[in-house]
Parts: C-alpha cells; sequence; structure tokens
C-alpha cells in the first residue's frame, strides 16, 4: 500500500534469510518465535501496553505523576547525519525523539504488541488508551503526538535487541534505555 508493505516477505541478499511481513509488522529476529498467546508473555498485554504508553509519553498529556526523564535523554542527544537506532524502544517514545536529531530512526522491540502501537502511533499520531487508577479501575486517556515529531523519519520493527538485523557500521548511532535489567546476558 503505497510504499508501506503490509503482507510479504523480505530476504536478505546477504544471507538469503526470509522474514515475515505481517500487517506493516516486519519480524527481523534471527528465530522468530511461534506466536504467543497473551498469558505467556508480559510484554503482549494491554496492560502492559497501557503502562509502557503511560511511562513514556505522560508528560505530553500534563498527568502529574509524570516523569520528563525522556525529554531530558532526548535532549543529552545531539543532532546527526544518517541512522538511529532505539534497542528495545518499546512503544517509541525515545525513537520519536532520535527521529527528530537524525536522518531516520528505527524503533526495535521484541514485543509485536508494543511495535503495533508505535506503528500506530506513527501512523495516526493519536491514541487512546486506558491508565490504571487504582484495581480494575482504569481512565481513558487520549495522546496526541506533538506536531513536530515527523512520522517520516521513523519505524518500528520486532526484532532483538542482541542479534541486530543490521550490519556492522551501518547506524550513526544507538540508543537503549530500560532494556538491561530485562535480557538474560
Amino acid at each position: 500500500a503505497g510504499e508501506e508493505i503490509i503482507d510479504g516477505e523480505m530476504q536478505c541478499t546477504a544471507c538469503n534469510r526470509i522474514y515475515p511481513v505481517e500487517n506493516g509488522i516486519a519480524d527481523l529476529r534471527p528465530d522468530p518465535l511461534p506466536r504467543q498467546r497473551n498469558s505467556e508473555t508480559p510484554y503482549e498485554t494491554e496492560a502492559s501496553v497501557s503502562a509502557y504508553l503511560w511511562s513514556q509519553y505522560a508528560d505530553l498529556f500534563q498527568d502529574d505523576q509524570a516523569s520528563d526523564a525522556y525529554r531530558r535523554w532526548a535532549d543529552l542527544i545531539k543532532p546527526a547525519s544518517g541512522i538511529a537506532v532505539d534497542a528495545g524502544a518499546a512503544v517509541g517514545r525515545f525513537t520519536f525523539e532520535l527521529g527528530r536529531k537524525h536522518d531516520f530512526a528505527v524503533g526495535i522491540d521484541t514485543s509485536r504488541a508494543f511495535i503495533r502501537t508505535a506503528r500506530k502511533l506513527m501512523h495516526h499520531r493519536r491514541i487512546i488508551f486506558h491508565v490504571k487508577e487504582e484495581g480494575d479501575i482504569t481512565r481513558p486517556v487520549t495522546l496526541t503526538l506533538p506536531p513536530e515529531w515527523a512520522n517520516d523519519a521513523i519505524d518500528f520493527i520486532v526484532g532483538d535487541a542482541q542479534a541486530m538485523p543490521f550490519s556492522s557500521g551501518s547506524m550513526s548511532s544507538i540508543a537503549s534505555l530500560n532494556l538491561v535489567d530485562k535480557i538474560p546476558k
């Protein structure tokens, strides 16, 4: 559809490996895992997606409990030409920040739910989700991306930060926030 691959395959010209693209999401993990039920991994649940959306973007909708850490971290990044990678992007906040300071930014995460949500933000620039208040009580929140965050300078893929699907030296910058405590080695 236009320049977007919705469903299909990509083949690496170096190793001939075939990578699937389903519903616009490329899975570039070296050994894609079979689809798991939401109960089998905490990062595929609606509750996790909501929690990560709140933690990464709450400052944009002026939540009184919000941290401005992502904005402050982004302020430390110097503009550079080339492609930046956000390894462990989750729902994409830092990828959008990197896209403002580089020619292109790619967010990579193993969670399809996180990448699906980040891509939804990229395409629609707005999302409504439910923030947990207490117990099972939630409230709806509307997140709208700032106009200066260009969605034509970013993309999101499913991939493994421990086996990056990029050739050595092809990226000008790499960032990884809140990932070290989540990986086994």
